[in-house]
């Protein structure tokens, strides 16, 4: 995905599932962006709650839930599988990368669905 903002809905979730997990790239003008040192961080607010962040993930230490890929000059990252745990409803999502020389950018957003269990029994 290039700079400009790109929009990703990920697939409904079961509450209290494992989520599989996404990788993205991200490119600038069709060339990797640098992941090298990067802070990646995937806020997650309730749909009709804007800036509640309900669920963090990043790349921050103590909180890794988001991988660089290797090699990072590629500009691919992953959210890894882990157990989401949110409450049933409608979620939005923002995510944000700050490269090593502090550009910030939030090149990705969407909508998240938290279903409940007994959805898929």
């Amino acid at each position: 995905m290039d700079t400009t903002k790109s929009f990703y809905d990920f697939s409904n979730h079961v509450q209290g599932s494992t989520f599989k997990g996404v990788s993205f790239e991200i490119k600038i003008n069709e060339v990797p962006l640098d992941l090298t040192d990067a802070e990646i961080i995937m806020q997650i607010d309730s749909f009709n709650n804007p800036n509640s962040n309900v669920l963090t993930l990043s790349t921050v230490l103590g909180n890794e839930k988001i991988v660089v890929l290797d090699p990072p000059t590629d500009g691919k990252f992953k959210i890894i599988p882990q157990i989401i745990s949110l409450s049933v409803g409608l979620y939005k999502y923002d995510i944000k990368i700050t490269t090593s020389d502090s550009v910030v950018r939030k090149p990705i957003s969407g909508k998240w669905y938290i279903v409940a269990s007994s959805s898929y029994d």
